[in-house]
């Protein structure tokens, strides 16, 4: 793969810790664990439609047991693994469907092509699939039919 083009940045007002269940990577989307308090972890694959809650972006990669620090304010600009080519401007959504991307920011076409999908923010550059890209967090918005 060529070097990425477009280098995202972060801008964080305030950021918050989870504590990670099992070990989580850098950029990457987070959903809360159930079985402890503030405790976070990476999606688990399957439906989209299985996420309802969103903890935030991992600042940095965390093994387990260790604090994260998560941005997760509307209005941070985050970086995000891409999922697939994402533009400037696209809505994107927290993925899970995809093995070995859950965590990951995709673009989201219509309810008819992604189903419901958990939108968090809008795209600043144009990422390839797989590289990093800049993201506007927005408020949290379950877009179903």
């Amino acid at each position: 793969m060529a070097a990425q083009v477009n280098v995202p940045t972060w801008d964080v007002g305030c950021w918050k810790e989870g504590l990670a269940v099992a070990a989580v990577a850098a950029n990457i989307g987070l959903v809360a664990d159930t079985g402890g308090d503030r405790g976070v972890k990476t999606p688990a694959n399957g439906a989209n439609t299985t996420m309802h809650n969103f903890k935030g972006v991992a600042m940095k990669a965390a093994a387990a047991g260790e604090k994260v620090a998560l941005a997760r304010t509307p209005g941070d600009r985050v970086v995000m693994k891409a999922n697939g080519a994402i533009t400037r401007g696209d809505v994107v959504f927290l993925t899970s469907a995809d093995a070995g991307k859950e965590g990951y920011a995709k673009t989201y076409t219509n309810f008819g092509a992604d189903g419901v999908v958990f939108i968090i923010g809008v795209a600043e550059i144009t990422a390839a699939d797989g590289e990093y890209v800049e993201v506007t967090l927005q408020g949290l918005f379950e877009k179903a039919a």
